[in-house]
This record gives structure tokens, sequence and C-alpha cells, in this order.
């Protein structure tokens, strides 16, 4: 066994043992987690297999189309509805995540805050009412002004409007572009990119994650923070840091590729993998016996 493989089965072990003496736990997910699950952005194979009219106007990753244009409202129509229906209403079942449910799923009272906005939480089985998702959900449209604090379902307008979508160039008829039904102004998917973001959807699941802190904040929680960068840091790399240092009774356990480090001042509590998440659940799974029921 060489060392690297050492110290990592080390601290598997020390995974574990927080685990079991948890009284709670608390995941924070970002787009680390996602990659993951297969939803990878920056993926070139990928994006060519799912939307090759797309390679003709010179892009290659989904990452470029992250900022809707409402000057191809065509294109970017064309190319959003396939994505929302790959992202949102795909295949649900990934292992990391049935794993990870798996782990949890001996200690009940557990929560979740994802940056991410696919619902792989909820498609894989985590409880609706233990997540919040700050930054939105491709399953809601809403008016880009907006005119109203209104959402509406995604995925009837996607069955509709995606089989008009032209093959050889991604578009959609510019008669068939989502208006809102309101004050028929631009519109798109409830996802957190500007002050003119939809907050309301959100509220009674920030006031149930508001209310788990407060609950426990002081008793032995585990906080398993999967692949949030620097990106968003203010939603959960930054605030899990935090709870770590204010109550003694915490640990973090962080698995990130990339940025795995840890502050001086709780790393005697803490962990960090600079591994997949893949990888690290599926370690800690096998360590703890825990029989796959998928």
């Amino acid at each position: 066994m060489t060392a690297t493989a050492t110290g990592f089965d080390e601290k598997i072990h020390r995974f574990s043992r927080m685990l079991n003496r948890a009284d709670c736990i608390l995941i924070g997910a970002g787009s680390g987690l996602s990659v993951d699950a297969g939803l990878d952005y920056f993926d070139k194979a990928l994006f060519a297999k799912r939307y090759p009219a797309m390679l003709q106007y010179g892009y290659t990753i989904s990452a470029q189309l992250m900022v809707f244009s409402t000057s191809a409202p065509e294109l970017y129509w064309g190319y959003y509805l396939a994505h929302a229906k790959n992202m949102r209403f795909g295949e649900p079942y990934k292992t990391v995540y049935s794993r990870l449910l798996d782990i949890v799923g001996a200690q009940q009272d557990y929560f979740v805050i994802t940056t991410n906005v696919d619902a792989l939480f909820v498609r894989n089985g985590f409880s609706d009412n233990r997540i919040y998702t700050p930054q939105g959900d491709y399953a809601l449209m809403q008016c880009r002004r907006p005119c109203r604090d209104d959402t509406w379902p995604s995925g009837p307008i996607i069955d509709r409007l995606l089989p008009t979508v032209d093959p050889l160039t991604q578009k959609l008829p510019k008669a068939l572009v989502p208006v809102c039904p309101n004050c028929g102004g631009p519109v798109f998917f409830n996802l957190r990119g500007g002050n003119w973001f939809v907050d309301a959807p959100y509220t009674a699941q920030r006031r149930r994650y508001q209310t788990w802190i407060e609950r426990n904040q002081k008793r032995r929680i585990l906080l398993i923070e999967i692949g949030t960068g620097f990106n968003t840091p203010v939603w959960i790399r930054w605030p899990f840091e935090e709870l770590t240092l204010q109550n003694p009774n915490a640990n973090l356990v962080r698995i990130n590729l990339e940025e795995s480090d840890i502050p001086e001042n709780i790393r005697k509590r803490s962990l960090g993998f600079s591994n997949r998440a893949i990888d690290v659940v599926s370690a800690v799974w096998n360590h703890l016996k825990i029989k796959e029921v998928w």
C-alpha cells in the first residue's frame, strides 16, 4: 500500500468516526458534486454530443452559456430548453447521491444546502423538507423584469417547445420564444443571476434551514462540504467554516479537488479531501459497510 493510499484510508477512518459520533449532519454541495453526477459544465465531449449545432457558433462548453443573452433569444432558448431538460428532467439516479443518502440515512437529523439547481438531492431520495436551494431551480420559470413575484412550472413548456427546435441551428422559432403571461415581457428559468431573481419559492426553505441551524449550532454537528469553491462562497464555504469555528463540538469535512484547504483555526477538527466526491463518498460508504439498496 502506498503512502498516499494509506493517508487517504486514514482520513476515511476519521471521517467514519466523525459520522458515528455526530448528533446531526449538515451537507453543503456545489458544482463539484454535479460533476460527479455527470453534469459537468466544462466537459467538451459531452457538450458536443448533446448540442452539436452549437459548435458552429463557437461554443464548446456549457460554462460559456451560463449567462442568458436577450440579443439572440431564438438561439439561447433553443439551447436552454435542451439544457434544462438534461439538467433537471433527465435520468435522476446517481450513485454518489444514493451513497451519500445511505451515509446520512442512519442519522435522521440532517439538512442540505446546495447551490446546484438540478434537484438531484430530492430526485435521489433526500427529503424535500430538509433542503435549501438558494440559487433556484430549473423546474420553474419567471418574468425577467420581474413584473410580479410569480413563478410557474417549466416542464410543460420544455416538453411543448423542445420538439420545435431546429437540430441544425439549435434555434427555436422566433414566434415561440416564451414571454411572461402577465406582462408579455422576456422570461427565463428561476435561477439567481441578478436583481430580477424571484426568491419567493425559497422563503419556506430558508426559514427551515435557519431554524435547523439555530437548533443544532451547539450540538455535535458534522458539516460535509462537497465541491464548493470561491465562485459563491457566501452560501456554503464561509458559513460552514464559521459554524465550525463557533462550535467546539463541530467537525468539518471538505471534499474539493482543487480547493480543499482548511483554515488553521479549525484544522484540528476538520478534514480536507483533494479527491473526487464519488471516491470519498464510496470509500466511507464501504467502510461503514452500508449495503446498496438501489
